[in-house]
Parts: C-alpha cells; sequence; structure tokens
C-alpha cells in the first residue's frame, strides 16, 4: 500500500496491495520465495519476517513470468485476493445501509476513469478503501499515492504538479474530508495558476482510521470528529467550482461533467464512516 503500482491492466498475476492498515489476503506468509522489485522491507509488510528467501531487485525488471510449476500456488492467492475483497465490499455494503458509502464513491469513480486518467488517493479511510476494492484490480504507475510514510494532506499540491506533468490528461484526486483541509487553500492557487483538476472529496465528518481504531481499542471515539463542512462551497469562495454529489447516482455524472469543465472542480460527497478492516 501507498507505492507506485506497474499494473495498467487487470492481470491473472496481480494479488492487490499488501500491508494495509485494513487487512488483506494471506500471501506473504505462506510464500516460499519473496522478489522484492523496487520496494521495501518496512512496517507494511512487517519487515518480511519469514524464512523464505528474499531477493531484492531495484531497477531493471522486464517481463516477470510465473513459471508452469508455481501455478497452483498463483491459484490459491487469485482464490484468497478474490475471497478477502468480497468479504470487504459485503463490509461496505453492511456498513451503507440506506446512505452514500465509499463503496458508492468508488463504484461512481470507477464508472468514469479512463485508462489515461491520473488518479491521486489521499485520505485514510477513503484510501484504505480505494486500495483495497479500486486497486484491487489494477495498480497503474501514474496513480499516485502519498508515498510509504502513508502522510494524508498531499492531494491538492499533488494534483497541481500532476496537471502539470500531465497536461493533457484528465486528473482526478480522491480525498477524504480530513485530508482535504489540511491545505485547503491551495484551491485558490490551483485556480490562480490555470492547473484544472477534479477533486472527490468522501466526507465522513471524521479522522475515520482514527475513530475506527479508538472504537476497537477503548470501545469510544475521542476527539476523532470533525464538524459539517459544505465543501462545495468552500471551493466556490476559493474560486473553484463547487458540486454537491449527496446520492449514489450523482457521483459518476458529477464526475463526468467536472472532467469537461475545464476548471478546478470540487464534488462534495458526503459518505457514512467505516473502514474496510
Amino acid at each position: 500500500i501507498w507505492d507506485r503500482g506497474i499494473v495498467d491492466q487487470p492481470s491473472d498475476t496481480w494479488c492487490g496491495v499488501i500491508g494495509a492498515a485494513s487487512g488483506g489476503p494471506r500471501l506473504l506468509p505462506d510464500a516460499d520465495c519473496i522478489l522484492m522489485a523496487g520496494a521495501a522491507a518496512d512496517y507494511r509488510v512487517n519487515y518480511i519476517n519469514t524464512t523464505a528467501p528474499v531477493l531484492h531487485m531495484d531497477r531493471g525488471f522486464r517481463n516477470i513470468r510465473c513459471d508452469r510449476e508455481y501455478r497452483e500456488w498463483l491459484s490459491e492467492a487469485r482464490r484468497r485476493h478474490v475471497e478477502f475483497r468480497r468479504s470487504v465490499e459485503e463490509r461496505g455494503a453492511g456498513q451503507a445501509a440506506k446512505s452514500t458509502h465509499a463503496i458508492h464513491v468508488l463504484a461512481g469513480l470507477r464508472e468514469v476513469l479512463t485508462p489515461e486518467a491520473v488518479l491521486l488517493i489521499d485520505g485514510g479511510s477513503i484510501g484504505q478503501w480505494a486500495h483495497q476494492l479500486l486497486c484491487g484490480e489494477r495498480y497503474p504507475g501514474h496513480w499516485l499515492t502519498c508515498g510509504r510514510s502513508g502522510v494524508v494532506g498531499y492531494g491538492i499540491a499533488g494534483a497541481m504538479a500532476a496537471r502539470l506533468a500531465y497536461p493533457d490528461r484528465p486528473v482526478i484526486l480522491l480525498s477524504g474530508d480530513g485530508a482535504f483541509t489540511f491545505n485547503v487553500a491551495e484551491l485558490e492557487c490551483a485556480v490562480r495558476q490555470r492547473l484544472p483538476f477534479v477533486a472527490l472529496v468522501a466526507d465522513d465528518q471524521a479522522w475515520g482510521i482514527t475513530r475506527t481504531g479508538h472504537l476497537r481499542q477503548f470501545g469510544e471515539a475521542i476527539g476523532s470528529a470533525l464538524g459539517p463542512i459544505a465543501f462545495d462551497r468552500l471551493a466556490e469562495s476559493l474560486g473553484a467550482r463547487g458540486v454537491g454529489a449527496r446520492r449514489p447516482e450523482d457521483i459518476a455524472p458529477a464526475l463526468r461533467e467536472a472532467l469537461g469543465a475545464g476548471t478546478v472542480t470540487v464534488i462534495h460527497g458526503p459518505v457514512s464512516g467505516g473502514n474496510p478492516s
């Protein structure tokens, strides 16, 4: 999780991200050999605490193929991956009840996301949902995250930089409400410097991962609630375009319209809380 991907299209050998705070399929502990291709053996993979041989490659890897003798393990790994993703989807459906949820935000985003679109993921809770579900299908190198440190709040500046790096591609920022307010005033800079992008803000009025951890550890949330913010009107006050998307069916049309607007657009999507763990 939080690394750069290399999987541009869905693949039978892609089994999703690992090291998410919200868990994942059991893969690394049962592997008989681990190839670290440009990846770090840090907290996300439990520092590779295994007896299996570990091979490190920092550059120059191309066309890595799976030998026939490992097809059985690949099949088992895929089964675990699919089973885990199904459990995440079911958990989201259970949390959603009658309100808009992160799974609806991701469904609308998936409907609009084109292969060339640059996607930035910023935010704890929505980032976990995105990595478990959206990145479980493919993980291109032009989908950008906050990196191995797992910080939040880089998204607006990251989207501005992505627009400079990819002037002809759609640029979409997926953010949580906590992460978005770290540097929200930079919207004015993006508008003034004519660096258009679309920000989709999933707003559960909380530090979602912190709240979930508190509930698990203490039985109650402590100082993790955030007040209501009209992100669409806040965007307008900073010179950007603001749109409300309060129903699941509003998300995809709002994204399509925003991508054609040619200006900085913030889509405010209030969601019910909950993490995929």
